[in-house]
């Protein structure tokens, strides 16, 4: 009797190590394919369109409450981001944008851009001790010339050229991003 029993727990045991094992290749197949959504693959075109020479986005800085002109026609790279503080996709893939600017500061002028007024984005950063110094603008102006309505929404242009155009959540501070903006250096 005692033989039936340590074969039924041994039995018992192999099933369950035989059922954790696959739980885990399941749950671990399931997470991957999660994580490529959110890390999802930029496909980099040579260039999208070109923006009028005398293109420009009114903006006003959170952090200093100044008025500002964007304008396209220098030799500069820009990293334009339109979001909002409600948006959560725009949100979550803010810690990526910020490692962008840590990375790229020096060769790329960074603009995250949201509809709503300075108050309203300044409680929202204080709220979630975000660094306000961080490149945070409100839109006083309507732009024609850039499709911001779905968020968020990104661009980065270099000499009136948009090179990249992104809607949707996506890492951005990922290789691929990193080498394309190196490319246009």
């Amino acid at each position: 009797m005692n033989k039936r029993i340590i074969k039924g727990y041994l039995i018992g045991l192999v099933l369950a190590i035989v059922t954790i094992i696959s739980f885990f290749f399941v749950f671990t197949k399931k997470i991957e394919k999660i994580t490529q959504k959110l890390d999802k693959e930029i496909e980099i075109p040579d260039f999208i369109e070109v923006v009028s020479k005398d293109a420009e986005i009114k903006l006003n800085r959170v952090s200093t409450n100044h008025n500002e002109i964007l304008q396209f026609n220098d030799n500069k790279i820009i990293f334009i981001n339109f979001w909002a503080t409600w948006c959560r996709p725009c949100i979550e893939e803010l810690p990526s944008i910020f490692e962008l600017i840590k990375n790229k500061s020096d060769k790329v002028d960074f603009y995250i851009i949201s509809k709503e007024p300075n108050e309203e984005i300044k409680e929202f950063l204080d709220e979630k001790k975000i660094d306000t110094k961080m490149p945070f603008y409100s839109l006083t102006d309507s732009v024609n010339f850039l499709k911001h309505e779905g968020i968020p929404r990104t661009y980065i242009i270099k000499n009136n050229v948009i090179y990249l155009s992104s809607i949707g959540k996506t890492n951005w501070n990922h290789n691929k991003v990193n080498q394309f903006i190196e490319g246009l250096y």
